[in-house]
């Protein structure tokens, strides 16, 4: 596979990072990083109104991961996690997503699966639930989201660390402003699909 294996994100210089984060821990860290968490809607949904659901479920999924007033932090339940889950995908099914910001928050909900202790790591028990996550992103960014492009390569990196895959080899790394896919790796690694599933046609769109 000969291809470009360069994604740019669309963040502008000022919020480039003076060092590299690998995205395989990004979660919520980078979210706040980009000005992810209020999202507002964008001129290109002036025609339809976010999904008040999906609104309630991402600001439910948020709140479990801030600290509250006590400083405690409040962590969801087995049950509560899957409840917002499949408060998405129902309305994935029922074509409910109308907005950038639906796709954008519902894609962020599903990036926080159950998870197993193998040996001494977490493993997602959720795999596809990352690459919905990813092609929901994909589907924000091109309603204008401008963040939807950066947590696509978050959310393929998490599908390779649920499948068992090092995603700081064979994932995106995000330096400078721009996705770098698999900057460390060799040409062997770099051309290798993983998983079943190459991103880079989809980031390109």
């Amino acid at each position: 596979m000969q291809a470009d294996r360069t994604a740019e994100t669309d963040c502008n210089p000022g919020q480039a990072a003076s060092t590299r984060i690998v995205i395989r821990r990004l979660g919520l860290a980078l979210i706040a990083t980009l000005g992810l968490v209020h999202m507002p809607s964008l001129a290109g949904d002036a025609e339809e109104t976010d999904n008040a659901e999906i609104a309630r479920a991402f600001e439910e999924d948020q709140s479990f991961r801030r600290p509250a007033e006590s400083g405690a932090k409040v962590m969801p339940t087995l049950n509560d996690e899957r409840r917002l889950r499949i408060t998405v995908f129902r309305n994935v099914a029922n074509g409910k997503l109308r907005t950038s910001t639906d796709f954008f928050k519902a894609g962020i909900i599903l990036q926080h699966t159950s998870k197993m202790l193998d040996g001494d790591q977490l493993r997602s028990l959720g795999a596809e639930n990352h690459l919905l996550g990813f092609f929901l992103f994909l589907e924000a960014k091109k309603r204008g989201a401008p963040r939807g492009h950066a947590m696509m390569g978050a959310a393929y990196n998490y599908y390779l660390e649920a499948c068992g895959v090092d995603s700081s080899v064979y994932g995106f790394v995000y330096e400078h402003g721009r996705l770098d896919f698999r900057p460390g790796a060799s040409d062997e690694q770099r051309d290798e699909i993983k998983c079943g599933f190459d991103p880079l046609p989809y980031m390109r769109e």
